[in-house]
C-alpha cells in the first residue's frame, strides 16, 4: 500500500512538473535584467531621446522575424523590455502568424488549473488580437495588427504600415527605469542650477 502511495505520488509531482507554469526570462537569447553593451557592434540606437531604443542582433532569432528592438534602464542599462516585429504582406498571414505563436505562449506560460478535460489551456478565440500572460512581477504579450490599427502600431523604421505580429517581453525592472529617471532628471535639474548661477554672477 505504501509503495502504491509512493508512486501515486511521483507520478503526481511529474505531472505537475510538466504542466508547471514557466518563468518569463527573456526570449530570443536576450535576457531581461542584463545589462546591454551598448558599445557593441551589434547594437543600434534609433532614437535620440532619453528612452532610447536599440535595434539588437539577438543571440537566437525566430524566423521571419527581423526586428529586435531592447529597451534599458537610463544610468544601469538593464534590459527591462524586449520587442520582437514580424511584418506581413496580408493581415490573414498576420493573423494565422498570432494564433500560432500565441498558442504556444499560452501553453508555456499560462497558469493552468484542474478542471475535469485535464489541465491544457485553451485556445486562443477567433475576435483575440492580442494575448498577454503574467508570471510573477514579468509578462509576455502578443499581438497582431492591421494597417487599420496605425494609430496602435509600434512605428520602428518603414513609412508604409504594414500588418505585424508583435511579441512583448516586460520586466519588473520598468519601475527601476522611472526612478533612474527621476535620479537623472533631478541631477540635471541641479547642474542647470549651479551653471545658471554661474552665469548670472559672471555678467550681473
Amino acid at each position: 500500500m505504501k509503495m502504491q502511495l509512493s508512486i501515486l505520488f511521483i507520478v503526481v509531482l511529474l505531472s505537475s512538473i510538466t504542466h508547471a507554469q514557466a518563468p518569463i526570462e527573456g526570449g530570443f537569447g536576450l535576457k531581461l535584467g542584463d545589462v546591454l553593451n551598448t558599445d557593441s557592434s551589434e547594437v543600434e540606437a534609433v532614437e535620440s531621446f532619453d528612452t532610447t531604443v536599440y535595434r539588437v542582433a539577438p543571440p537566437k532569432p525566430l524566423s521571419g522575424f527581423h526586428d529586435y528592438m531592447v529597451y534599458i534602464t537610463p544610468l544601469t542599462h538593464k534590459i527591462y523590455q524586449i520587442k520582437a516585429f514580424h511584418h506581413f504582406k496580408t493581415a490573414d498571414a498576420a493573423k494565422n502568424e498570432f494564433f500560432v505563436l500565441g498558442n504556444i505562449l499560452k501553453n508555456k506560460y499560462w497558469k493552468t488549473g484542474r478542471t475535469r478535460k485535464g489541465r491544457t489551456s485553451p485556445p486562443l478565440q477567433p475576435k483575440d488580437k492580442s494575448a498577454r500572460f503574467r508570471v510573477g512581477r514579468n509578462l509576455i504579450e502578443i499581438s497582431y495588427y492591421t494597417p487599420k490599427d496605425v494609430a496602435n502600431v509600434d512605428r520602428v523604421t518603414d513609412e508604409f504600415v504594414y500588418s505585424r505580429v508583435v511579441i512583448t517581453y516586460r520586466s519588473k525592472d520598468i519601475e527601476l527605469r522611472d526612478e533612474e529617471f527621476r535620479v537623472m532628471y533631478k541631477n540635471r535639474q541641479e547642474q542647470h542650477g549651479k551653471n545658471r548661477a554661474k552665469q548670472a554672477e559672471s555678467v550681473l
